[in-house]
């Protein structure tokens, strides 16, 4: 049994940061070879963040829906924190993601509210784990009681008959080892128990494939490039494709023949000076917990039209620009 696992495509009719104007169409690209990389496989994960913002035009959901219906095969989606409303799943009817399960039913996309068992031999079962705001406890040194919230979303009881169980987790989760400039859980310090393969989302760059207990964790990274940094200039986007079979996995990242050079994706002025390692660490880490109070931080400052100083707001926007996360 064959699995294709993408994430985060940031799909927007708006270019987020410092992406060019064609922005949508090179996602719907990617997109495209990927459903062609589906031909080749059983059942397709989603990681979550289908959309940069929660407003899309009809025109671009519509055109996203089709491309999934058109899917050889079920996608088993989850949720991200750009395409979740402040109250969460509680509000998931009123922002696109909800629409486009609702025009999905039928369909080949499948919106994963509980756990879902694929493939009749060997059977995998797929473990949710939705995004919720960990960061910010991290942020506020409970550190403790994030790891507990993050520990009860990973608790998982194998269904009779099953072979594999795969979580797919859209959280902040990082190897082992620390150092990181931005608050983060290791893989190593969650109880994976009982799961075989933890599918990593949220952060955009490459998190490779790695061993955690008896874990395979696997991060290939984001369809969408959104922050003009140095390495999301040098980084392919790609796809992990996983294999089950006789008790035993195998994966491999699979780079997106569409996506083009960066040099072509952003926008020539506000390319990045050299030596910014630690401040793209900081960027990638606001792009995937790019909120405030369930807000992203573009939607945040747009809220404080009327009621702070133009020249607060223009400086406000200016360093959301400089960090190129939309």
């Amino acid at each position: 049994m064959r699995l294709l696992f993408f994430t985060d495509t940031h799909l927007d009719d708006r270019p987020p940061g410092s992406r060019t104007e064609q922005y949508a169409d090179q996602i719907m690209a990617k997109m495209e070879e990927v459903r062609e990389l589906a031909e080749t496989c059983d059942v397709t994960v989603d990681g979550g963040d289908d959309f940069h913002r929660r407003q899309l035009s009809f025109r671009l959901l519509r055109r996203y829906s089709a491309l999934l219906r058109g899917w050889p095969h079920n996608v088993i989606g989850i949720a991200g924190n750009h395409t979740l409303p402040p109250e969460l799943m509680a509000g998931l009817d009123r922002v696109p993601l909800g629409m486009l399960e609702e025009a999905q039913t039928g369909g080949r996309y499948r919106f994963a509210r509980e756990d879902v068992v694929v493939g009749t031999g060997p059977t995998v079962q797929i473990h949710p784990v939705h995004w919720f705001p960990h960061e910010a406890l991290l942020r506020d040194g409970r550190e403790e009681e994030a790891l507990r919230l993050v520990n009860e979303a990973f608790r998982v009881e194998r269904q009779p008959g099953v072979d594999f169980v795969v979580a797919v987790a859209h959280l902040m989760i990082m190897p082992g080892g620390g150092g990181w400039p931005f608050p983060a859980i290791a893989a190593d310090q969650i109880d994976l128990g009982g799961i075989d393969v933890l599918l990593l989302a949220h952060l955009h760059f490459q998190t490779g494939m790695y061993w955690a207990g008896g874990t395979l964790v696997v991060g290939p990274g984001s369809i969408a490039r959104t922050q003009m940094t140095q390495s999301e200039m040098a980084r392919t986007p790609q796809v992990a494709v996983l294999e089950f079979a006789d008790r035993e996995v195998t994966a491999k990242f699979v780079p997106l023949r569409s996506a083009r050079p960066g040099a072509e994706v952003f926008v020539e002025a506000s390319r990045p000076a050299a030596g910014h390692d630690l401040f793209a660490g900081y960027v990638a880490a606001l792009e995937a917990d790019g909120s405030v109070e369930g807000l992203s931080v573009e939607e945040a400052v747009e809220s404080l039209q009327g009621r702070a100083r133009p020249e607060v707001l223009e400086r406000a926007r200016e360093f959301w620009e400089r960090a190129g996360a939309g």
